[in-house]
């Protein structure tokens, strides 16, 4: 089976030193949020997943969402 590499998603490196705004940081909350959620989703799929391939594509995807949620954590913390 072939491997699906994502997209690569990362920040724009600026020298922005304000605060972030308030639909920025709702953005981050929402995206935070979102990732939590797909992880308790992918968390139950792995407890009742029979198939093997299937299973490696949620393990797959749950190791994207709880890295996502780092970056998230990462971003936020730099402005707070």
């Amino acid at each position: 089976m072939r491997t699906i590499k994502p997209t690569k998603i990362g920040s724009k490196k600026s020298n922005f030193n304000g605060k972030l705004t308030a639909p920025e940081m709702g953005k981050l909350w929402a995206t935070y949020m979102g990732n939590s959620m797909s992880n308790c989703i992918l968390n139950y799929f792995l407890q009742h997943v029979e198939d093997q391939d299937i299973k490696k594509l949620v393990e797959h995807a749950k190791r994207l969402t709880e890295e996502f949620q780092w970056k998230v954590i990462n971003e936020y913390s730099k402005f707070c």
